[in-house]
């Protein structure tokens, strides 16, 4: 019923735009400019793209074509790559063993899983690795599961990406939960109605699953809309489960000012090989009860604990996390080399001491990078969207 020309339109530009903004970044040579003194791109700085498109072995593969698949992912930056093959060479083996390439193995485990920490601003303790968003979900409400029951509701909206809907549609389904959403605004169909949620929100409200940004519309969840929900659901002791996938590539997560109890986003949607990152708040993570394999110790995963979370089933792809790791690295990079024109060797191995110090350092440059991402990616959209308008027949 939504699918009017004009209506598809948007959703044809929506995927547009997304594809610029995915695929562009930003290099600017610049002499060398104090950390703290920097908080925006200087005005005279010059973007230069085709540097950067040359850190991607993709795009200098398909120098002529344009990858419009915004949805689909991101091309790999050259570290991710020279990551997940130095991995298999170098430390190919499983952890707990006294051997180099195992040792090697826990330590990049511990590398990663405290990037991945300070990229959501959460403990390592709250982070799950797992193949993608979909299997994660999946593997999650098995265990809300056994908290829900008939007299029970879920709340969801009316612009998900499926993966944050059919796990918790089946989840109802088997337990008999009625489930709620939040509709589109009427007077803007591409935004949701967040004055509804006050009626849909109970005592017997169990789950809320929101996006931060839709796959599929494009429409980013006003942020102060998005943390009233969330507080909304704790006030009745609900699960709050937000999508980030679509979201992460664009802007910079914060789970402690969100304030959730789970967020999860994919490492190939910001230039990261196929995996997925899940944060699970500790109250939670503690509580739940995973599905998991009997040898398998439901301590919270740190280096004494040789990096196994209960709720990561099996061995891990390590040499894809490595690559998860790498893009980490490579985001918080474009800060620095706006503010002194330090690249990020593709061909350097990651180094994996880390310490509280370096994970300060760490965000802060995730934050500046994400400003900088932030920025050019108006520019292009401003520059698109103006051109499509002189289109015959498009109405934006």
């Amino acid at each position: 019923e939504y699918m009017g020309v004009e209506f598809f339109i948007k959703i044809m530009l929506n995927c547009f735009v997304n594809c610029f903004q995915k695929r562009s970044l930003v290099i600017v040579n610049k002499k060398v400019i104090k950390l703290n003194k920097l908080s925006s791109i200087p005005k005279k700085a010059k973007i230069e793209i085709n540097e950067l498109r040359k850190d991607f072995p993709s795009l200098l593969k398909y120098s002529n074509s344009i990858f419009c698949d915004a949805a689909a992912g991101t091309q790999v930056h050259k570290s991710v790559i020279t990551s997940i093959n130095d991995y298999l060479i170098n430390s190919n083996a499983n952890i707990k063993g006294l051997y180099q390439t195992s040792v090697n193995t826990l330590a990049g485990m511990d590398f990663v899983r405290k990037s991945a920490a300070v990229f959501y601003n959460c403990d390592e303790e709250e982070i799950i690795f797992g193949n993608n968003m979909t299997t994660l979900t999946f593997h999650l409400s098995r265990s809300l599961a056994k908290e829900i029951k008939s007299q029970h509701n879920i709340v969801l909206t009316k612009i998900e990406h499926d993966a944050n809907l059919t796990p918790w549609v089946q989840l109802a389904n088997e337990t008999g939960a009625e489930i709620r959403f939040i509709e589109l605004d009427n007077e803007n169909k591409y935004k949701l109605n967040m004055k509804s949620i006050e009626n849909l929100i109970d005592s017997n409200t169990k789950l809320v699953a929101c996006t931060l940004a839709s796959n599929l519309l494009g429409t980013i969840t006003n942020k102060t809309e998005l943390k009233k929900l969330i507080s909304l659901s704790k006030s009745v002791g609900a699960f709050s489960f937000i999508d980030g996938v679509h979201f992460t590539p664009h802007g910079l997560v914060d789970v402690n000012d969100l304030n959730c109890d789970c967020l999860v986003s994919s490492s190939y949607k910001w230039f990261g090989p196929h995996s997925s990152v899940m944060y699970l708040n500790k109250k939670y993570s503690m509580s739940l009860k995973p599905t998991k394999l009997r040898p398998v110790s439901l301590n919270l995963p740190n280096l004494k604990n040789y990096q196994l979370s209960p709720w990561e089933t099996g061995t891990q792809n390590f040499e894809s996390l490595m690559g998860v790791g790498a893009a980490i690295k490579y985001l918080s990079s474009i800060y620095s080399r706006l503010v002194n024109n330090n690249n990020v060797s593709s061909n350097s191995k990651l180094n994996f001491d880390f310490d509280s110090e370096k994970s300060v350092v760490l965000r802060s440059d995730l934050v500046e990078s994400y400003k900088i991402i932030a920025k050019h990616e108006n520019s292009l959209s401003l520059k698109f969207l103006s051109g499509i308008k002189q289109i015959k027949g498009v109405k934006v």
